[in-house]
């Protein structure tokens, strides 16, 4: 990030770095406890998920498919 004389303020990018961090972190354990409890819905039901579930976050657009 830069300053408003356009000289770079590494303060800034650190602090927006670890909001998007904090913000993937609550992202990721929002997947994760949606995906514990299908699969206990669908345990309940006598199925098991063989295949990996992809997942895509309605607010912020990004797909989670067991991929890095």
């Amino acid at each position: 990030m830069r300053n408003s004389e356009h000289y770079p303020d590494p303060t800034a990018g650190r602090a927006a770095h670890h909001i998007e961090r904090d913000e993937y972190r609550n992202t990721l354990g929002r997947m994760k406890r949606a995906l514990k409890k299908a699969r206990q819905i669908f345990k309940e039901h006598g199925f098991d998920v063989w295949q990996p579930i992809v997942l895509k976050d309605i607010v912020t657009g990004r797909i989670f498919d067991g991929k890095k």
